[in-house]
């Protein structure tokens, strides 16, 4: 019970002293009610105190990282992922540690391997240092992972020399769109300011509560904000008018110009849509990253002679952007190419097509020597896996995909 009680205050995000709550004993009561088939007993008197529950956490949390270590140490696939963050509350600077990885069933998993504050200034020796020592308490080579991170130039500088590293595209995307938004034009500054205003000014003389949706603030650290701002004062603006008009208050909409409104939420979905597809830890997306980078080159910031200035210019800005924030790597052309659907690499440059390609075969090479050096059955696996990639890359075709983007994966190259 303890143990359970641990897990509810810490995957809730819940005070201990949500285990004393009446509403939550009388919930547990009517569960034990209902599930008992012959005894029920008094469930007040069943719950531990939140100070035995506390006290209980450290047994809890020493079991949950034993079973990590237990189910990493069977994967042979691991890679990484790291960003930091501040509590701005109490000012304390935190860096968090993310495994991902297969299980046996070949399910991508992912499991936070710590949550631990850096007491000093985050230099990239600092950062790489406290990454390392997460990776060895839980028994992980580093110079065997990819890791995942964002594209300050600590976090670049940190792993330069010590394991592969990509740019999380999504945060890419983000500071795409942070730029877009940006742009100096008029019109578009006036509608932001305007949608601004209008969201602060329902909130704070409680209008809301007349919407069938809630507005929503821009945040800037909180991704897609913009575009959520803008997109529920669109699907709501003819109610906005009417309340807003009949209080006599219409001058709040003056800057918010419905035709621009459109037109720029329009436009910011594709950046929207683009970023939640790279946001997954279920499934690989390492393959999306390329023709994701090319549709919205090609086709969200293509100019069209029915743009008005501010999509033009906002086109312009993202096309300049898209190019020089967001950093690909011949890893995800590889990736791509090891998807089925996309095994033409018709989208990128034949310059890069063919850097995939030599990609491919060196990592194929690579698979070949290490079965040669290795135990009868361990060879015989890897032999297995070498077919399974030949008849990928050759045929273009397999059911096993992310099977094969995971062996490759491991091998020093893509995750």
């Amino acid at each position: 019970m303890t143990s359970e009680l641990v897990k509810f205050v810490a995957v809730d995000l819940r005070p201990y002293s949500s285990v004393s709550g009446s509403g939550f004993q009388s919930l547990c009561q009517t569960l034990v009610n209902y599930g008992a088939q012959y005894v029920n007993f008094n469930v007040k008197k069943a719950l531990p105190d939140r100070k035995t529950v506390a006290r209980h956490v450290p047994d809890v949390a020493a079991a949950t990282k034993a079973e990590g270590k237990n189910k990493l140490a069977k994967s042979d696939y691991i890679a990484l992922t790291t960003d930091g963050w501040t509590n701005d509350f109490r000012k304390v600077a935190y860096v968090t540690v993310t495994a991902h990885y297969f299980d046996s069933d070949l399910n991508l998993q992912s499991c936070i391997l710590n949550t631990g504050a850096v007491n000093e200034k985050k230099t990239a020796e600092v950062l790489c240092n406290v990454v390392k020592e997460v990776a060895v308490d839980f028994g992980i080579e580093m110079n065997k992972v990819t890791i995942v991170t964002d594209n300050a130039a600590n976090m670049i500088a940190a792993f330069r020399d010590q394991c592969c590293r990509l740019s999380c595209f999504a945060h890419c995307l983000n500071l795409v769109v942070n730029d877009i938004i940006a742009v100096d034009n008029a019109e578009f500054q006036a509608l932001m300011t305007g949608c601004k205003n209008l969201v602060r000014h329902f909130k704070h003389t409680g209008l809301q509560r007349q919407l069938t949706k809630t507005l929503k603030q821009e945040c800037p650290t909180r991704w897609n904000s913009t575009y959520l701002m803008l997109e529920s004062v669109l699907e709501q603006y003819d109610m906005i008018h009417d309340i807003l008009k009949e209080r006599s208050e219409l001058r709040f909409l003056y800057a918010v110009d419905q035709d621009i409104l459109k037109e720029v939420t329009a436009f910011l979905t594709h950046f929207k849509s683009a970023s939640e597809l790279a946001c997954c830890d279920r499934k690989p997306t390492l393959h999306m990253v390329a023709p994701l980078h090319h549709r919205l080159l090609s086709t969200a910031c293509a100019e069209s002679p029915n743009d008005s200035a501010v999509i033009w210019e906002m086109k312009s800005k993202g096309r300049a952007v898209l190019a020089s924030k967001v950093r690909l790597d011949v890893r995800h052309d590889a990736a791509a190419f090891l998807n089925p659907c996309m095994k033409g690499l018709c989208f990128i440059p034949p310059a890069r097509k063919r850097m995939a390609m030599e990609t491919i075969n060196k990592l194929l090479a690579e698979l070949d020597d290490d079965s040669s050096s290795q135990t009868p059955a361990s060879a015989a696996r890897d032999a297995s896996e070498v077919s399974l990639i030949n008849c990928s890359v050759y045929t273009g075709y397999s059911c096993e995909s992310d099977y094969i983007v995971a062996i490759l994966c491991s091998r020093k190259t893509l995750m």
